[in-house]
C-alpha cells in the first residue's frame, strides 16, 4: 500500500452449546454490543468460605453484582488455607439442611435479578464429599514384591501391599489419607488384581511367555515355588482406595474425592446431589453443575479397569502389569505400545464415565454440565486424559488463566488454559468459551489497567466469557474486607473500586458478545495426534505457520467422525471450516485417522503430513502396519521416503516437507491479519477473527504498554467500522484502501489499546483513499468519534494544508492549526468518605499521589475521593476544535463530571474524555476516583488491634504469605495527573454526499 511516508491514523476514543443459533440483524448486533446480554456478561465464583452464609448479604451482593454488570454466579462452598488467627468459624456442612436452604435462597435471587446460576459439585474440588465411601473414592494400584533367589523352593509367603498413612504431594508436603485402616494397616475395601512372577535381570527385560500368572493363589497366604534358574520377582497387585480427600473443603465438609474413572462413582455422587437439591432442579434457577480442574494426584486405577482394558484394547492387561513398574516386555517398542494403550484407556474411561456421563445425568435433570476439563496437565497436575474430547462432552467448556503467578512469569504459559478450550468449543459446536479468570495470589492489588492486558490476551486466544476467580461472599459478621479465599483476584462489593466497576464489566461483556457470534476463522486445523495425556497448551506462533494465520487444534474423534471436504475446504457439520489440515510430526499414527485423511484428500482436501512409519498400540499392530504401508503408497506415492514432496490423490493432495505458511502463500492466500510499521519496530499486535452472515469481526490488541503505530491489513472487504469496547461507540473508518480481498487501515494504538474492527458485507461506502500533506508534515493522523454526530471527525497534526482524495475521485483540502494543550495547574479541593480517618476535605496546590501525603489518614486512605476545581477556556467557542480532558495518571478508576454533565466512558486507562458537549468558557470540573484497598489495609496493619477499622483472615500483603500488612508498602493512589485540556483541530470527512 502506498501512503505518504509514516502517515498513520490514530483511532482514539477519548471518551474512552450445540444448537441452531440465529444471527441478530446489523442493528441488533450494534444494540447488543452497546448493552450486552446476560450471557455475555462476566460471571464469578461466589465463594462461601467454610460454608458461612449471611442471607441478607447474599441479596445485597446479588443486587450489587447485577447493577455493576455481572451476569451470573457459581456458588462455591470452600475452605481456606490461610487463617493464622482462626477468625473464620466453621459453617454448615455442604449439602446439609442449612446449606441447602442457603443455596435455594441464592438460586431464587438469581431468578429475581436475572443472573445465570451454577453450583460447584463439591466443597472445594474435585467431585466428592462426606457421602462418598471408600469404594467410590479415588483408586490406585498398589503392589508389594519379594525377590525369590534361584535356590529357594517350597512355600513362599505371598506379599501384602503396604500403604503409607499419607499421600505425598511432592514439594507441597503430604496429606493424610481419609481411610478407615484395618488391623493389617490396609483399608477395608480392596480388590486383588493379579499375582505375577517374572525373572529379574539387570536390563529389566522380560519376555511375554516368562510372566507367570499365579493369581489362583491370591486367596492363600503361601504358594509352592518350584526351582527356576535366576532371580524372580513375585508381585501382588491390589486395587485400593487412596483416601485422597477433597482439596480445601469447609471445616464441616471434609470428604473423599470420587473415582473419576468409575461410572458407578460418578452416578452415585451426582444422584446424591440431585436428591438433596430436589425442588431446586425443578425451576429455571439452577442452570448447571460446575466441576473444577481435575487434580487427583494419586489416581492410576479403577476396579473395572482390567475388564475395561480388554473391551477397549482387545487384549489382557494382566501379563503386562510389570511394564507399569519400569520393566520392559519383549523390547522397548512392544512396551511403549502397551503403555500407550494403558494411557489411552485411562483417558477413555474418565471421559466416558465422568465427563460424558456427568453431562447425560445432568441433562436428565434439565441442567447443564460445566467443567475445567482442559488441564492444566503435566507438569502442573497429573491429568490423565486428552483435553479436547473431554471438553467436547460438556455443555460449556471452561479453562483458566492467571493474572500473576507466585513462581514467576515463566510459569504463566503453563496456566494459560484458553486456546484448547476455544478449539474444543469450535470443533464441538459450543457457543461459549469460559475461563476461571485472573487467578492470582495478589489480593486486592489489581485494577483494570493491570487486568486488561491479560484479559485481552485471553480474548485473542478465543475466550468469550469471563468467570472471575473470585467473588468472596462476606457475611456482615466478617467485617471489612472480610473473609477471603486465599487465591484469586478479589472482585466483590468490598473492593475499593467496586462502586465504579460497571464500565470495566461492560468492556469485558462487549468483547465477549462479539466473540460469541458466528464462527471462528482459522486457516489451519492442527491434528495433535492420538496420545494420552494430550493438551493443547497456550496459543503459539508456530514456526510452520507464523503470524497472521490462526488455527484450531483437532483430535482423532473430530477428524474421524466429523470432518468432511467441500469445495476444497475441510468442514465440520455445524459450519466451522479450515483450508488445511496439518498433522503433528510423529512416527506414530492412528490407523482410523489415516484412513479418514485418505478419504478427505480424495474429496479435495489439502493435508500437510510427514509420512508416518508405525501405528499406535499393541493389538494386531503387525496387521495394521501392513495396511499402513498400503496407504503410505497410495497417499504419498512412490516418493514417500523423500524428505519433501506433493502427491495428488483424487481432488486433493498431501504435502510433506513444506510449512503451512509456505503452502498458503503459494496458493495466494494472504495472512488473515498483518501489520506493517517500518518506523515503529516495537509494534506487536494480536488478533482473533469471527465471521457471521452479516459481518467479519476482528478483535485486535496492542501488546505493548506504549503507544504504537502502523498499517494494519485485514483479509476482509466491505464497509469497515470500528467498535470501541470501552465506550460502546461505533464509528465509520473514513480512511482505508481495499484491493484483492484485503483492507488496509493506518492506525496508531493507545498503550494496551484494543478495538473491534467490523466489516459489514456488501459494498464499501464513499471514503478517503489517500492523504497528502502540502506542508511536508510527517506525523500521525488521529480519528475519533464526536458523540452525537453521524460521521467521524479527522484530527491532523501540526499547521498546514492537507489534501484528501476520495474513492469517487473527488478531492478536498483542509487547513488546520496546532492542537492546544492547556494544563490545569490550579488548586483542587479533595474530599474523602467519612469514617476512614481522613479529614473531610483538604486542598492540594499541586496534584500528587495521596500515599506520599503527610497526613496519615490521607496517605493510608482507600475508597472514593472527589477532586474539584474550576477552569476557564478563553478560546471557547471554537467550531474547528474538539475538546478533550486528559487526566494523566489515575489509580485506579475515575468518573468525570463537568458543568454537571457526567461522562460515563473513559473510567479506566488511558483516562481520556471527550468534553466537547459539556465545556464552556467558565467550567467546574469534578473527578471522582476510586482506589485500591491496599493502603487502608497497610494503615490498619500499623495500628493497635482495638483501633483497626478492617478485619480479615488475611494478615499479609500483597499475597497471603508475604509481608505483614503493617510492613507492606503503600501504593500510588488517587488523581496524580498531570491534568490538561486538549483542543484538537478537526476535519469533517464528508463521507455522505449531501443533497
Amino acid at each position: 500500500m502506498k501512503w505518504i511516508p509514516h502517515l498513520l491514523i490514530i483511532l482514539v476514543f477519548y471518551s474512552c452449546s450445540s444448537h441452531e443459533r440465529s444471527e441478530p440483524s446489523a442493528l441488533g448486533h450494534k444494540e447488543q454490543f452497546q448493552n450486552p446480554p446476560v450471557d455475555a456478561r462476566p460471571k464469578a465464583l461466589w465463594t462461601w468460605l467454610n460454608g458461612n452464609v449471611d442471607t441478607s448479604m447474599l441479596r445485597f451482593e446479588m443486587m450489587e453484582a447485577a447493577n455493576k454488570g455481572l451476569g451470573g454466579f457459581d456458588i462455591w462452598d470452600v475452605g481456606m488455607i490461610v487463617d493464622p488467627n482462626h477468625v473464620v468459624p466453621p459453617g454448615p456442612a455442604f449439602m446439609g439442611d442449612s446449606s441447602l436452604m442457603a443455596i435455594q435462597y441464592a438460586l431464587d435471587l438469581g431468578l429475581e435479578y436475572d443472573m445465570e446460576m451454577g453450583l460447584t459439585i463439591a466443597s472445594s474440588w474435585n467431585a466428592g464429599g462426606s457421602w462418598i465411601s471408600e469404594e467410590h473414592g479415588v483408586m490406585g494400584l498398589f503392589r508389594s514384591s519379594v525377590v525369590i533367589d534361584e535356590k529357594e523352593t517350597g512355600s513362599i509367603k505371598i506379599p501384602t501391599p503396604q500403604m503409607e498413612p499419607y499421600i505425598s504431594r511432592g514439594s507441597n508436603g503430604r496429606r493424610d489419607r481419609m481411610l478407615d485402616f484395618q488391623e493389617d494397616g490396609l483399608p477395608a475395601y480392596r480388590k486383588d488384581v493379579a499375582l505375577l512372577a517374572y525373572p529379574l535381570r539387570t536390563d529389566s527385560l522380560i519376555q511375554p511367555d516368562e510372566v507367570l500368572d499365579l493369581s489362583a493363589y491370591l486367596d492363600k497366604s503361601h504358594l509352592e515355588w518350584q526351582d527356576r534358574p535366576g532371580k524372580w520377582v513375585l508381585t501382588r497387585y491390589t486395587c485400593m482406595p487412596t483416601g485422597q480427600p477433597l482439596a480445601i473443603p469447609g471445616t464441616n465438609s471434609k470428604g473423599l474425592m470420587i473415582d473419576h474413572f468409575s461410572a458407578e462413582a460418578t452416578r452415585f455422587h451426582l444422584h446424591y446431589l440431585f436428591e438433596k437439591l430436589g425442588a431446586s432442579l425443578s425451576n429455571d434457577a439452577l442452570k448447571y453443575f460446575y466441576n473444577d480442574s481435575y487434580e487427583a494426584n494419586s489416581a492410576a486405577w479403577t476396579p473395572s479397569l482390567p475388564l475395561d482394558f480388554k473391551n477397549l484394547r482387545g487384549y489382557e492387561i494382566t501379563p503386562l502389569l510389570p511394564a507399569l513398574d519400569g520393566f520392559r516386555i519383549q523390547n522397548s517398542d512392544y512396551t511403549e505400545r502397551f503403555l500407550h494403550d494403558f494411557r489411552k484407556t485411562l483417558s477413555d474411561l474418565i471421559i466416558k464415565n465422568h465427563y460424558q456421563l456427568g453431562s447425560e445425568l445432568c441433562h436428565e435433570q434439565g441442567i447443564g454440565y460445566v467443567a475445567e476439563a482442559g488441564g492444566p496437565g503435566p507438569p502442573v497436575h497429573n491429568v490423565p486424559f486428552e483435553d479436547l474430547k473431554a471438553l467436547g462432552q460438556l455443555d460449556i467448556p471452561r479453562g483458566e488463566f492467571w493474572y500473576r503467578h507466585p513462581r514467576g512469569q515463566q510459569h504463566m504459559d503453563e496456566l494459560q488454559i484458553v486456546k484448547g478450550i476455544a478449539s474444543a468449543a469450535h470443533i464441538y459446536d459450543k457457543k461459549y468459551v469460559e475461563a476461571e479468570s485472573f487467578t492470582s495470589v495478589w489480593l486486592w492489588q489489581e485494577g483494570p489497567m493491570d487486568l486488561k492486558p491479560v484479559a485481552d490476551k485471553a480474548f485473542c486466544e478465543g475466550l468469550n466469557r469471563i468467570v472471575y476467580h473470585t467473588f468472596p461472599h462476606i457475611p456482615e459478621s466478617a467485617g471489612h474486607p472480610g473473609w477471603i479465599y486465599n487465591f484469586g483476584t478479589v472482585m466483590n462489593t468490598h473492593r475499593a473500586w467496586w462502586p465504579k466497576s460497571r464500565a470495566w464489566n461492560d468492556y469485558l461483556a462487549r468483547i465477549s458478545y462479539i466473540l460469541q457470534q458466528g464462527h471462528f476463522v482459522a486457516d489451519v486445523a492442527y491434528y495433535y495426534g492420538d496420545e494420552a495425556p494430550n493438551f493443547v497448551g497456550h496459543k503459539r506462533t508456530f514456526d510452520w505457520l507464523g503470524e497472521g494465520y490462526d488455527y484450531d487444534v483437532v483430535n482423532t474423534d473430530v477428524l474421524v467422525h466429523k470432518m468432511k471436504t467441500k469445495d476444497g475446504r475441510i468442514i465440520l457439520p455445524h459450519g466451522q471450516s479450515y483450508g488445511l489440515l496439518v498433522v503433528e510430526t510423529s512416527p506414530d499414527i492412528n490407523l482410523d485417522a489415516l484412513k479418514k485423511m485418505r478419504k478427505l484428500v480424495y474429496e479435495g482436501a489439502t493435508i500437510i503430513c510427514q509420512p508416518p512409519s508405525k501405528v499406535y498400540g499393541l493389538n494386531n499392530y503387525q496387521q495394521k502396519e501392513d495396511s499402513l504401508r498400503i496407504i503410505l503408497s497410495e497417499l504419498w506415492g512412490d516418493n514417500y521416503t523423500s524428505p519433501s514432496g506433493t502427491h495428488t490423490l483424487g481432488k486433493g493432495s498431501i504435502i510433506w516437507g513444506q510449512s503451512a505458511r509456505e503452502v498458503l502463500q503459494q496458493r495466494g492466500i494472504p495472512q488473515d491479519f498483518s501489520y506493517f510499521a517500518p518506523n515503529d519496530p516495537g509494534l506487536a499486535l494480536e488478533y482473533i477473527h469471527r465471521v457471521t452472515d452479516l459481518y467479519d469481526f476482528y478483535f485486535v490488541r496492542n501488546v505493548d504498554s506504549l503507544s504504537r503505530g502502523g498499517e494494519v491489513t485485514f483479509r476482509s472487504m466491505g464497509h469497515p467500522t470500528l467498535w470501541d469496547p470501552v465506550s460502546g461507540q461505533i464509528m465509520d473508518i473514513p480512511i482505508y484502501q481495499q484491493s484483492d480481498g484485503q483492507t488496509t487501515i493506518p492506525i496508531t494504538w493507545a498503550p494496551h489499546g484494543s478495538y473491534i474492527f467490523a466489516f459489514e458485507k456488501g459494498e464499501s461506502n464513499r471514503h478517503i483513499t489517500s492523504v497528502k500533506s502540502t506542508s511536508g508534515l510527517d506525523s500521525p493522523i488521529s480519528i475519533h468519534l464526536i458523540p452525537g454526530e453521524d460521521e467521524t471527525m479527522v484530527s491532523l497534526p501540526g499547521d498546514g494544508a492537507y489534501s484528501f482524495l476520495y474513492s469517487d475521485g473527488s478531492e478536498r483540502t483542509f487547513h488546520r492549526k496546532d492542537d492546544l494543550e492547556i494544563p490545569l495547574v490550579n488548586h483542587w479541593k479533595v474530599a474523602f468518605e467519612k469514617g476512614w480517618d481522613a479529614p473531610d476535605e483538604i486542598e492540594m496546590v499541586k496534584l500528587s499521589s495521596l500515599h506520599t501525603h503527610s497526613h496519615q489518614g490521607v496517605s493510608t486512605y482507600a475508597g472514593t475521593i472527589e477532586y474539584q476545581t474550576t477552569f476557564s477556556l478563553t478560546t471557547y467557542p471554537d467550531t474547528n476544535r474538539v475538546w478533550f480532558l486528559d487526566l494523566g495518571e489515575v489509580n485506579e478508576v475515575a468518573d468525570v463530571i463537568i458543568n454537571g454533565d457526567t461522562l460515563t466512558t473513559g473510567s479506566f486507562y488511558p483516562f481520556l474524555y471527550d468534553i466537547s458537549k459539556s465545556v464552556k468558557r467558565e467550567n467546574t470540573l469534578v473527578v471522582s476516583v476510586a482506589t485500591l484497598l491496599n493502603n487502608r489495609l497497610v494503615g490498619d496493619g500499623r495500628k493497635r488491634p482495638e483501633d483497626k477499622r478492617t478485619r480479615s483472615n488475611i494478615d499479609k500483603l500483597p499475597s497471603p504469605w508475604s509481608t505483614p500488612m503493617g510492613d507492606a508498602p503503600l501504593k500510588p493512589s488517587g488523581l496524580i495527573g498531570p491534568v490538561k485540556i486538549i483542543g484538537k483541530s478537526v476535519y469533517q470527512p464528508e463521507l455522505r454526499i449531501k443533497k
